[in-house]
């Protein structure tokens, strides 16, 4: 019970309700002043002496305001919250009415009372307590608060990726917190201003692009960092003759350069023997202070293979599975054991399933049949592979497919794995018919496939270039460009080659037949729509994503930039991951190359900047 004082009570010249007043009112000396407002805990009950009735909320008028000229508590109220002159002793039960403060208060134009259930007010024009009626004051006007801190990037030339067209002499305002795009419109007229803050709070820096060229952060959709070049050091020696403490150094070495190369998000696609290291490094680089600087980071753990199917295998011991407990993948064999692996990585954290959909398996066949050791053979049946996507789609989880011949990419696509790696003989598959059959999943559960040719690899680690390998994955790329298909995302297999190098991807693209516009579409939105969550392929985000963007943050901080955000198109609500580019983007694929490999020049990731006038900023990496 609140106790509110007593004060003067204004004049009784009648009563809009025609009934007889419950008490007497006495007329002040002098002009009636009401005390100012008093704000009361929602709910509570209020004791009013004097002319307010028991158990009555008292919500006085505001201060410096005629009196008004009728009494307090002039009806009586009913339980239900009807004035009556019925049952006028009984208790008057009331909630107390949710004012907002601070703020001024202004006259509304006319005195009605609006009715609502359970609240008690009074109106403007009397102060009767009438129980279930809400008063209209309005509401109080919302105080300006200060902008918050932001970057305002001049850009040259804007790659917009949705539309696949440069955008000339644009402006984008980034929010310097959480590294959100607040806006994006022509640097020619007016610049953006926060609305609802106080005009001139604003504490702009502004970062001059004008003679770049700035597109979305590349998306590397296949790499491995904890692998580094074969012409280094072989696969099987870095599995088994190096550390593992020596592996995850150096894989922080090449989040790095990645980073520095414009790439703001990988998605890693199996440790090789790292075992589960790659979900503590995920760990290691997220949040806005990480411990590592690296590129946003989706990673699959441990890829799935039957047994006997992987390496390393061991020359003592040919049918044991790895050496010294060093394997390459996991193996899982029967649908029983497969649903039962999928659904141990997804418990340890893996944002993806890789399956080996074929391998050579028979590569201990090499010293007398070369050519039985390089064919690449189905490793599961279509239950093992079917029961392992539907498990991880209903986990929310999404499945790629290692897949080189095209019996294991039509056996993914049956399957509907949501990427195929590789593809090797994509132009020459009957994929295409599989695209819109009803095989595992109802229409509304289905995704969208994409493909990732990995041409990087193929190209670095064939030692002929001319070699018949090579002809027959450029031949079957070119072949699947003029099908038309366009569901296709960069990766490059990083790791089998150099680290930030991982451009050599869209070169190869360009070299091969694509279009400038379509090899930035598929680095940046189609990275995107590639490694997002499954949670995201059920929304629509085409166009602006959030109409506050920064509402996510509210609640995760900047760590939404993580997993809760849209990358990879310039628009309102989505990441801040930006990369400057120098040279002519648009020139022949010559020019193109010099552009992606060598004119980087500025990378921004979720509103931090990395790189500036083509160098790293010291101060990112501290």
């Amino acid at each position: 019970m609140v106790s509110i004082p007593s004060f003067p009570s204004p004049p009784a010249t009648g009563i809009e309700s025609g009934e007889t007043p419950t008490s007497e009112v006495v007329i002040p000396p002098e002009p009636y002043i009401p005390p100012p407002p008093q704000f009361f805990r929602p709910g509570s009950i209020i004791n009013g002496p004097g002319p307010i009735g028991p158990n009555c909320v008292y919500i006085p008028p505001p201060p410096k305001i005629s009196p008004p000229s009728v009494p307090l508590c002039s009806g009586f109220l009913r339980p239900q919250g009807r004035p009556s002159t019925e049952n006028p002793g009984g208790p008057w039960y009331s909630q107390l009415y949710p004012t907002q403060q601070p703020g001024p208060i202004i006259p509304p134009p006319s005195p009605t009372l609006q009715t609502g259930g359970g609240r008690v007010g009074a109106g403007w024009g009397h102060h009767d307590v009438l129980h279930g009626g809400i008063p209209n004051y309005p509401q109080p006007l919302p105080r300006p608060a200060l902008a918050r801190p932001v970057y305002r990037i001049l850009v040259g030339k804007m790659f917009d990726s949705y539309e696949r067209t440069l955008v000339p002499n644009q402006s984008i305002t980034v929010d310097k917190e959480f590294g959100v795009i607040f806006d994006v419109r022509s640097s020619t007229g007016p610049p953006y201003s926060q609305p609802g803050t106080i005009p001139g709070s604003e504490k702009v820096e502004i970062i001059d692009l004008k003679r770049l060229t700035v597109v979305p952060g590349f998306v590397d959709a296949h790499v491995h960092l904890f692998l580094h070049p074969y012409s280094e050091t072989s696969w099987v020696d870095q599995l088994t003759k190096e550390s593992l403490a020596e592996r995850i150094a150096r894989a922080t070495v090449h989040a790095r350069r990645t980073l520095l190369a414009g790439f703001t998000t990988v998605r890693d696609l199996g440790t090789e023997g790292a075992f589960d290291a790659d979900l503590g490094l995920r760990k290691a680089m997220a949040g806005k202070d990480p411990i590592v600087h690296g590129p946003r980071y989706y990673c699959a753990s441990r890829a799935i293979v039957s047994t006997g199917s992987y390496g390393p295998k061991s020359s003592v011991n040919p049918s044991s599975e790895g050496i010294e407990g060093v394997t390459g993948a996991e193996v899982a064999d029967g649908v029983d054991e497969c649903v039962r692996v999928v659904r141990r990585q997804v418990g340890a954290g893996a944002d993806w399933i890789k399956i080996y959909g074929d391998y050579r398996i028979r590569s201990r066949m090499s010293d007398v049949s070369p050519l039985s050791s390089t064919s690449d053979l189905l490793l599961f049946t279509d239950k093992e592979v079917k029961a392992m996507v539907e498990t991880a789609h209903a986990l929310g989880v999404k499945v790629a497919v290692h897949a080189q011949g095209w019996e294991a990419i039509e056996q993914a696509m049956r399957c509907y794995a949501d990427t195929i790696e590789h593809g090797t003989q994509m132009g020459y598959s009957h994929a295409h018919l599989y695209s819109r059959a009803p095989y595992c999943e109802p229409e509304s559960l289905r995704r969208e496939q994409i493909w990732v040719p990995t041409l990087a690899v193929f190209h670095t680690t064939l030692s002929d270039a001319s070699s018949q390998r090579w002809t027959e994955v450029k031949q079957s790329f070119a072949k699947a460009l003029e099908s038309g298909d366009d569901r296709i995302a960069c990766g490059g297999d990083t790791g089998a080659f150099a680290h930030g190098k991982n451009a050599l991807e869209l070169v190869l693209m360009r070299q091969l037949g694509a279009k400038w516009n379509q090899v930035l579409a598929w680095a940046t939105l189609g990275g995107w729509k590639c490694v997002r969550d499954v949670k995201w392929d059920n929304i629509r985000v085409e166009g602006e994503h959030e109409e506050n963007p920064l509402r996510v943050f509210d609640k995760l901080g900047y760590l939404a930039q993580e997993r809760e955000v849209p990358f990879g198109a310039i628009r309102k609500g989505w990441a801040a991951d930006l990369v400057g580019i120098e040279g002519d983007i648009e020139g022949d694929p010559a020019a193109f190359e010099k552009a992606v490999t060598e004119g980087v020049k500025f990378v921004m990731k979720g509103g931090r900047l990395y790189k500036t006038d083509g160098k790293p900023v010291v101060e990112a990496f501290v």
